[in-house]
């Protein structure tokens, strides 16, 4: 949906205005991805680094690569020949997952794996963020970390002419671990916490408040600086909050966003090529339900059963005793 309002599909003038203002900045789900994957991989792999080996290390990077490389490669191979991926450094740095590690000074093949590039990355650090978060017991320490995650996106904005976050080949990988950072952090926090009513009331407010800063125009930062407790408010909800992102739409939908990500550029793309006219309400909800029934396919034929085979191919022990699923990451 971000797609047409960002690029002007509908009219900010005409009566999609509160929608046109929010989806405007949409770019910033990115952030909000990264602040849930963090927090998301710290509940499931942290305390395996407590005792940290190279069997540990090995088993939490081959779960990794199998979650987020092969449907990454099996888009790429629609990218052979194409401009997008117009000199071979460009699919190779695609096939490493280093295409926005610096090495290249430009938006290559399917261009939204740019933050699949800085996942791999954050993947490949956390042992050290681990080793960072656990070194002390206290709660303030971890969230030090956390303001120094918020510290660094604020300098980015700064580097970005202090305009926006929505940098992706360029200074992507910043954005990514700043991102991570401050979820990997906040779980560290509060670990030990139990879940409350007052959570879900504290995450509506935050979500409230999302909207209203999106529709005066805020600051990017200001944005995202309340990414960081939202994802935490989510994490611990009790009640209504926890009900509605537990339903089994919102938990479906969660299982088929790998896939949904990696190929609404392709499938929108591709209809303009055959030109297709995306313009109306009408069309963008067909266009958007064709990428949905494509994302589920992608999810049961190739996501799934690729990850499984990648993993029987590398692990040489069985799945960590902390390897659980999570929806979407």
């Amino acid at each position: 949906m971000n797609y047409w309002f960002y690029s002007g599909g509908w009219d900010p003038y005409g009566p999609g205005i509160v929608l046109t203002a929010i989806f405007h900045v949409g770019y910033l789900g990115v952030d909000l991805f990264f602040a849930l994957s963090g927090y998301v991989i710290a509940s499931a792999y942290l305390e395996a680094f407590r005792r940290p080996s190279r069997s540990t290390y090995m088993h939490f990077m081959i779960r990794r690569f199998a979650r987020i490389w092969p449907l990454h490669a099996a888009t790429l191979l629609l990218f052979l020949g194409d401009p997008a991926c117009r000199a071979p450094s460009d699919m190779a740095g695609n096939l490493l997952m280093i295409q926005s590690w610096g090495f290249i000074d430009h938006a290559t093949c399917n261009e939204p794996s740019w933050s699949i590039s800085c996942e791999w990355f954050a993947y490949l650090a956390f042992p050290f963020l681990a080793w960072l978060l656990l070194r002390s017991e206290r709660r303030w320490a971890a969230l030090g970390v956390a303001a120094l995650g918020l510290l660094g996106l604020g300098v980015l904005t700064w580097l970005n002419r202090g305009s926006s976050l929505d940098v992706t080949f360029n200074l992507g990988l910043a954005r990514a671990a700043c991102g991570f950072t401050i979820g990997a952090a906040l779980y560290r926090a509060s670990a030990a916490m139990k879940p409350r009513l007052a959570f879900d009331a504290c995450g509506i407010v935050i979500i409230a408040a999302l909207g209203g800063l999106a529709i005066v125009g805020a600051p990017d930062l200001l944005v995202v600086c309340l990414f960081g407790p939202l994802v935490l408010c989510i994490a611990l909800a009790a009640g209504p909050l926890r009900a509605v992102l537990g339903a089994w739409p919102a938990v479906w939908l969660g299982e088929i966003s790998y896939s949904l990500y990696l190929w609404h550029h392709l499938v929108i793309n591709g209809l303009k090529s055959l030109g297709a006219e995306i313009a109306t309400p009408a069309a963008v909800g067909l266009v958007l339900c064709l990428i949905i029934g494509i994302a589920a396919l992608s999810r049961r034929w190739i996501e799934q059963p690729s990850r499984t085979r990648v993993i029987a191919l590398l692990s040489p022990t069985p799945l960590m005793s902390a390897d659980r699923p999570h929806a979407g990451l």
